[in-house]
């Protein structure tokens, strides 16, 4: 049998407004935000992954040259399937220059880096969700080659979001995204989209962190468990 491919995209442009400070490469519980998304990211079952950047470019550069990303310039923009799905080269970064105009705009950035890759689906998360896991992305994965709908959410008992998946299907729908609303704007317009939650028992797995008392807050979770 052949599984359909997905990429996975961490969504990482973000000025961190509410914060003063770029969030996602403070020291934070002995790593990174971007470092913990990395690595769900690199460890699930994906088959290609790729991180947004924007406002904090230059600062994330260094972390993900630890990594071994390579960058999805324009030029390499091109035939479907020719990023490497395997290997040191498999983390791509890709800018979104229009970061200013709001998430869509980086929802739209992985949407064509996952149709270049010519994937079935890409699962996307926000980088300052510190709980999550590659076990979480998998799960979300596996619904998805399992199932038949367009839609997987993540869901606990407080309820759903990121991160969330998203048949190629609806990659036009997402293309036509616009603002500072990501993907959520797209499933509350269109109730014709057939949505799967995907249930966690961990009500915390949606905290992220928006402001520094967030940050402390939730380092101090990650700590001590």
């Amino acid at each position: 049998m052949t599984f359909p491919k997905v990429c996975v995209a961490v969504l990482a442009a973000g000025q961190s407004q509410r914060m003063g400070f770029p969030k996602l490469v403070e020291p934070f519980a002995g790593t990174t935000l971007l470092d913990r998304a990395l690595d769900a990211a690199l460890g699930c079952a994906s088959d290609a992954v790729c991180v947004v950047t924007g406002a904090y470019r230059d600062q994330m550069a260094p972390v993900l040259a630890r990594r071994g990303a390579m960058e999805w310039a324009q030029v390499q923009q091109g035939t479907p399937g020719s990023w490497p799905t395997e290997g040191s080269g498999r983390l791509a970064a890709v800018h979104n220059a229009r970061w200013r105009t709001g998430q869509a705009s980086s929802v739209q950035a992985a949407v064509r880096f996952a149709r270049n890759c010519d994937c079935a689906a890409v699962l996307m998360l926000v980088a300052d969700q510190p709980f999550v896991q590659a076990r979480h992305l998998d799960a979300l994965i596996g619904e998805f080659k399992m199932g038949t709908v367009q839609s997987y959410l993540t869901s606990t008992d407080r309820g759903c979001g990121n991160p969330c998946l998203f048949d190629r299907a609806l990659f036009d729908d997402l293309l036509a995204l616009t603002g500072d609303e990501g993907a959520r704007k797209l499933l509350r317009s269109r109730r014709d989209i057939a949505v799967r939650p995907v249930y966690f028992d961990e009500p915390s797995l949606l905290d992220d962190v928006d402001t520094p008392e967030d940050f402390t807050r939730l380092e101090e979770a990650v700590l001590h468990g």
